[in-house]
């Protein structure tokens, strides 16, 4: 399990950059750059898992993950908990849903 921090800019594709750089340097580098990394670590079974809006931000990891051709990284799922996908402002279909029409 990796716990990935990111920038709090405003701008989401700076934290989907973050993310997807995180997978990268767990493909390519943890294993010499970090000495406490267990040994037997699978870095083909890989999950990314979101909570509320952060589930938003694992969804788009995960998309720009599937087009890059990664060594012994291999996402397998995500796991999403209580995800949000919403905006500020709700759509025609989610105000009509929500009044019942």
């Amino acid at each position: 399990m990796a716990l990935l921090g990111h920038n709090q800019a405003p701008s989401l594709a700076s934290a989907v950059d973050d993310g997807f750089d995180m997978v990268k340097f767990d493909d390519s580098e943890i294993r010499n750059k970090i000495p406490q990394f267990p040994v037997a670590a699978d870095l083909g079974r890989c999950f990314l898992v979101g909570d509320s809006s952060g589930c938003n931000l694992a969804h788009h990891v995960a998309v720009r993950c599937g087009g890059f051709k990664f060594k012994e990284v291999k996402i397998r799922g995500l796991v999403m908990i209580q995800p949000f996908f919403g905006g500020e402002m709700r759509t025609e279909s989610e105000t009509r849903l929500g009044n019942n029409e």
